[in-house]
């Protein structure tokens, strides 16, 4: 017997945690969730093996470690996590055209967040037994989350257009990363570390993770403060589309 009440719930525009909620169904439900799993293990299992294989010392393995974890959770919240959901929403959410803006937005970053956690979660997992601070190697997956969902979400509304929007995803994440890989070249270490490329998020992720595998740090505040204040702006943006649009 269909009520009067149930009518009215299931007319009502679907709330910011149904969203996320049908968000992460729907991406555990159809296999996409096991395609990034696999790209994030493949990236970490590299970090770990291939120095060890190729004899480098403790510090080259320390380096070739906090990059791995940079790339697998910066570009992973970056390009796999909002990329996903925003392309196949449509089919998962039978009604996200009745939800705001606003609410279908941050439905999309919650549920990006959580398999953002889930993922860093399994990184740290990975990494356990070559970590020797925690706290310098949890800070950077928090950050590296936050700060490649937020910078996600404001390109995937300032583009709009998917076509258009796995190309920039890219080219974000090439030219953020191409700082923080100047750490594992010959000689090109003591310029990544440069007050001027300390500010790069990417970098300062780099330090953070190296710091937790073993790598001296000096200063952690403003390692965090560089990858906390773009994303601060990102999402500062993100929320100034949105309100135009809601």
């Amino acid at each position: 017997m269909v009520t009067r009440n149930s009518m009215t719930d299931a007319s009502r525009p679907p709330t910011a945690l149904r969203v996320a909620g049908r968000e992460i169904a729907g991406v555990t439900g159809d296999g996409v969730i096991l395609g990034a799993g696999v790209g994030l293990a493949v990236v970490l299992g590299l970090g770990l093996w291939l120095p060890r294989r190729l004899g480098g010392d403790a510090t080259e393995v320390a380096i070739a470690g906090a990059l791995s974890l940079v790339t697998a959770l910066f570009v992973g919240s970056l390009m796999i996590i909002p990329l996903l959901l925003a392309e196949e929403g449509a089919r998962r959410l039978p009604g996200a055209t009745r939800a705001s803006p606003g609410a279908a937005v941050a439905g999309r970053a919650l549920a990006g967040l959580a398999l953002g956690l889930v993922g860093a979660a399994v990184a740290l997992l990975v990494y356990a037994g070559s970590v020797v601070q925690w706290g310098p190697a949890i800070g950077g997956a928090l950050l590296a989350v936050v700060f490649g969902l937020s910078l996600g979400l404001m390109v995937d509304l300032l583009v709009g257009g998917r076509g258009s929007l796995n190309l920039w995803l890219t080219v974000v994440a090439l030219a953020l990363l191409a700082p923080a890989m100047l750490l594992v070249l010959p000689g090109m270490a003591s310029m990544a570390a440069s007050p001027e490329l300390r500010w790069v998020p990417t970098v300062a992720l780099a330090r953070l993770f190296g710091a937790g595998l073993g790598l001296p740090l000096d200063g952690w505040i403003g390692a965090a403060a560089a990858v906390l204040l773009p994303a601060a702006v990102a999402l500062a943006v993100a929320a100034w589309v949105v309100r135009r649009t809601d």
